[in-house]
């Protein structure tokens, strides 16, 4: 389908711009930001058990 590979900040970034739909694209960054900031304080956690074993 069309648009099926963009990156997210790709997405975000022609939604606010290309678009002008800022509060929208603001919203979907930053429930982005929010994802990602846990998975890498998952990966963080993880990654410090097991160099403690």
């Amino acid at each position: 389908p069309p648009g099926s590979n963009e990156f997210l900040m790709i997405y975000g970034y022609q939604e606010a711009f290309s678009k002008g739909r800022y509060g929208y694209a603001s919203a979907f960054m930053i429930i982005v930001f929010i994802i990602l900031s846990v998975l890498v304080l998952l990966y963080s956690k993880f990654t410090k058990l097991t160099e403690e074993e």
